[in-house]
């Protein structure tokens, strides 16, 4: 399974209603088992595959409970998925496509208002949950361009580096 926008969409959904933590190695094994889950029963990605993951993991002892949810932390906010910024910034990606999505995806709108705030900024300053599949999904120039411009990206790629998953 590649992370669509559904999957995207989902995951966020259950981050910030559900619960959260920052730790990329918990947040691959989740969407990992949510991705085996929905192979093995079938049906449709939702905050529901997260949380069924999460609370299998849980009893089989493979990761730790942790709680709260990104709502209950006023100061954290959700980080934009690397797959939107690269959209955002693609040059494949013409002014009325991103009109189009802005109007009618508020999932986009939210992300893409972040980005905006965030440009001019140190951009995406807190890069947690970079998986290997979402490395491996970007561009390769996006991916150079991204770790010489924003440490939390770097953070991140070094961190996968280090643990030899890419």
């Amino acid at each position: 399974m590649s992370y669509t926008p559904e999957v995207t969409e989902a995951a966020s959904h259950w981050m910030v209603h559900h619960r959260a933590t920052e730790d990329p190695a918990v947040i691959a094994k989740i969407v990992e088992r949510a991705r085996e889950n929905l192979e093995r029963l079938g049906g449709f990605i939702s905050p529901s595959s997260f949380e069924r993951a999460y609370l299998e993991l849980i009893s089989e002892k493979v990761i730790a409970p942790f709680r709260g949810s990104l709502a209950d932390k006023p100061a954290a906010t959700p980080e934009i998925p690397p797959d939107v910024v690269t959209w955002i910034e693609s040059p494949r990606t013409s002014a009325s496509e991103l009109r189009r999505r802005y109007s009618s995806d508020p999932t986009f709108r939210k992300q893409y208002d972040d980005y905006e705030k965030s440009k001019g900024q140190n951009p995406q300053p807190g890069v947690v949950s970079l998986t290997a599949e979402q490395y491996h999904a970007l561009p390769a120039q996006t991916i150079v361009t991204r770790y010489r411009r924003e440490a939390g990206f770097k953070a991140a790629v070094d961190g996968l580096i280090a643990r030899g998953l890419i």
